[in-house]
């Protein structure tokens, strides 16, 4: 697993107006939101062993190419399911950049979870208020929000999300669940917003500790909604522990909210 962080266009040129940054390596394409303030992009992926070719472009809001980075740095990460990785897209850019053409590339999506009569439905927040959820801080002050067109992979109605109900990042705030037991041996749930670790995220707690957590992919979709991602939690080694769920906003910059829904039991993994 690799992260990087494209860097700035030269700044000693005339200012560019970057909306986007674009990365094609190992045959793959990604794409990922640039916020005005922003001095980087950051992209998770999971590379192949071997060599491979990578090129990254800046673009504007019309998907145009500006120019590639001036630099960009690459680490290695520890291997972990928590860790939202960029998802693959089909967004390009447009021009005469200096960039790869990859061989495949799919639609960034978000396909159903079907449920089943075996499932134990913790949350889908598709009430009024938060019911026996513990709210502290602000962020999530005026409960469940309606998506309003502008998020792509929800399922039902409503969701947590601290942007949507604020219109703004600077509310900051916590979302906990009651105690749960593992009942069966996956916690499934969708999760988008930003991928600030520890500062927009949703947790596992168990006996008050934190040993999971998720942030959302900081990801568009080519109709500028945001995108929502399933993440799958084993369980399997908390049978006999006491958990709750965490939904997590201390961040207030670019990206600075968190997203999630459908929490969902289940004896099989959704991908």
């Amino acid at each position: 697993m690799t992260e990087g962080w494209n860097g700035p266009c030269d700044r000693s040129r005339s200012a560019r107006p970057i909306s986007a940054a674009n990365v094609q390596v190992a045959n793959s394409n990604y794409t990922l939101e640039a916020i005005p303030g922003d001095e980087l992009v950051r992209f998770r992926i999971k590379l192949p062993k071997g060599k491979t070719q990578l090129a990254t472009t800046f673009m504007d809001a019309e998907d145009r190419a500006l120019c590639s980075a001036i630099y960009l740095y690459v680490h290695r990460l520890i291997d972990n399911e928590a860790l939202a990785l960029t998802p693959v897209s089909i967004r390009k850019p447009q021009g005469n950049a200096p960039v790869g053409k990859p061989k495949s590339a799919r639609t960034v999506t978000s396909k159903s979870f079907v449920t089943s009569p075996e499932d134990i439905l913790l949350a889908s927040f598709e009430r009024e208020d938060w019911g026996d959820w513990v709210v502290s801080g602000e962020a999530f002050s005026k409960g469940p929000t309606l998506p309003k067109g502008r998020v792509n992979g929800l399922q039902g109605k409503k969701l947590a999300d601290t942007f949507l109900a604020n219109e703004s990042d600077a509310p900051q705030g916590t979302l906990t669940s009651p105690t749960f037991n593992a009942e069966r041996r996956y916690l499934n749930f969708l999760v988008g917003g930003g991928s600030h670790a520890g500062k927009t995220c949703v947790n596992l707690l168990v006996d008050g500790e934190v040993v999971q957590s998720a942030t959302g992919p900081a990801q568009k979709d080519r109709s500028n909604r945001k995108v929502m991602l399933w993440v799958s939690w084993d369980l399997s080694k908390y049978r006999s522990k006491q958990m709750q769920i965490q939904l997590v906003d201390r961040a207030s910059g670019g990206w600075g909210h968190i997203m999630a829904d459908s929490f969902i039991l289940s004896d099989r993994r959704a991908r």
